[in-house]
């Protein structure tokens, strides 16, 4: 096999069309005044493929150097240089090339994914961390690009358990167990907390945020996909994503993070004022404009518009352009006019289509606090899309049933208090969620005996005051009463009649 021939260009100039060659077209992305970016294409007989975004660097790099120095034309790159797709997209379109040209083109980027030695030295240039791996988390390049360059499976079934030891010696130690199987469906990617007002939802949480740091010694994540005992050095998540938006949380900050923790990001309006949230949506919706993040962005957008015509009516997609920059000033003036609703699940989405990779571990605070039920549910659906394509894991604390019916029942953990004792269990086998009727999860999983609470109580009462009159009841209503409940006013009369109410 020939060496594979590469060609530097522009953003202005065509890739090249003479077959078996690589096009590497400069991308002048700003990665905190570092210029690494390219996009690269492979000419067949018959097209000019896109092969993804990659970055480009070498040894010695500093902020506000020119854009890495490439030759024009070359087969080969000194041992100064190295470079990192920035998908697992690329990898495996390389891996399809024939003749195995794909991994002649790694060999001559000198891809740290593919070379280990080429990696650990990459490690120590300012350069690597600060653009390479900016949106690309190691584990991800050592685990993921790593399995595809070798030809195995892109998505992989994963298991792991959270464990925290309680403060007094007698209560049990809390062990909570999750599994991610690609190719499941329902899907597998969404698991919930449930529980009753108090019992610790969201401290859970933030115990999760605080050990996948690494600041919390008492809890403990342990990966438990195969048999063999995890290294403690190894990484089980890519990252972890915090999505908190109840205006009664304690603002949450990202703890630091050790040399063997994930990156700990936060979103949330708890953090950020409306000019910080507007500044954090723009920023993100940049990143997600580049390579095929843009095509997981509008798959989301277009998901939640169809549950909600106001967000339908903002055409959101409009925003993606084929310029290489995002359309910064039409972005801001698009979200700092939404509804606070519409701005929770539009940077919820955006951040994670930008962050979610991987084993990337997501953390959801009740999200519907600010939300209706239909965007609920179909901020629920693409968030498990996404994270079904990425192979990431979501863990939502709710007390919606609107949520737990997007999920099965092996992927919902109740958890109950008393005292300081905290304890989970799953639901009964006969109690499945997905799919179910939110009635029946109100009252048979959430505990709520819906003919004893809310309008049916009021209905009950009135009957009560109106010696048992279904009529009297509807004229004290002026009939301001839906056929639902006149359904149950009606039931409630016909109980009473027949001695059993």
């Amino acid at each position: 096999m020939d060496e594979p021939v590469f060609v530097v260009v522009d953003g202005v100039q065509p890739p090249s069309k003479i077959p078996g060659t690589f096009t590497l077209t400069i991308d002048n992305w700003d990665d905190y005044h570092f210029k690494t970016s390219y996009v690269l294409h492979f000419a067949t007989a018959d097209e000019v493929v896109e092969i993804g975004a990659v970055k480009v660097a070498k040894q010695g790099m500093e902020p506000k150097d020119p854009h890495t120095d490439l030759p024009n034309r070359f087969t080969a790159l000194g041992d100064q240089y190295f470079s990192l797709g920035q998908d697992r997209e690329y990898y495996a379109a390389l891996e399809k090339l024939p003749n195995e040209i794909g991994h002649a083109a790694l060999k001559t980027l000198r891809d740290v994914a593919q070379d280990p030695l080429i990696y650990e030295r990459a490690q120590s240039e300012a350069v690597f961390e600060t653009s390479l791996l900016r949106h690309v988390p190691e584990l991800t390049v050592t685990n993921q690009f790593r399995r595809i360059i070798s030809g195995k499976a892109q998505l992989t079934h994963y298991e792991f358990q959270y464990s925290m030891v309680p403060d007094t010696p007698i209560a049990p130690t809390l062990r909570l167990d999750f599994s991610v199987q690609p190719d499941r469906f329902p899907p597998t990617n969404v698991h919930v907390l449930i529980g009753a007002n108090g019992v610790g939802k969201s401290k859970l949480l933030r115990d999760f945020v605080s050990t996948a740091s690494g600041s919390l010694s008492s809890g403990t994540f342990s990966d438990q996909t195969s048999a063999a005992a995890t290294n403690a050095d190894e990484l089980i998540f890519a990252n972890v994503v915090h999505v908190a938006y109840s205006a009664f949380d304690k603002a949450t900050s990202a703890p630091p993070e050790s040399s063997h923790s994930p990156k700990i990001y936060i979103v949330g309006l708890t953090l950020k004022d409306s000019a910080d949230l507007v500044d954090q949506f723009v920023t993100s919706l940049s990143v997600c404009m580049r390579g095929r993040r843009r095509e997981r962005w509008l798959s989301a957008i277009a998901t939640l518009s169809s549950a909600d015509p106001l967000l339908a009516d903002m055409h959101l997609d409009s925003l993606v352009t084929d310029s290489p920059t995002s359309p910064d000033s039409d972005a801001r003036v698009v979200f700092a006019e939404m509804s606070s609703g519409h701005k929770i699940v539009v940077l919820t989405i955006t951040r994670l289509v930008e962050l979610v990779e991987e084993r990337s571990l997501v953390l959801l605070d009740e999200p519907e606090t600010h939300l209706h039920p239909p965007l609920l549910s179909a901020l629920t659906r693409a968030i498990s899309n996404l994270l079904l394509d990425r192979n990431g894991v979501a863990i939502v604390a709710t007390h919606s049933p609107v949520v737990l019916q997007e999920v099965p029942r092996s992927c919902v953990w109740v958890v109950r208090r008393s005292g300081n004792d905290v304890r989970a269990s799953r639901l009964p086998e006969e109690s499945e969620t997905f799919g179910e009727s939110v009635s029946r999860l109100t009252s048979e999983v959430f505990g709520l005996d819906v003919n004893r609470t809310g309008y049916t109580k009021v209905l009950h009462d009135l009957l009560d005051e109106n010696n048992g009159s279904a009529e009297r009841v509807m004229e004290h209503l002026a009939d301001q009463l839906g056929s639902e409940g006149q359904f149950v006013l009606s039931s409630l009369d016909y109980q009473r009649d027949n001695g059993s109410v």
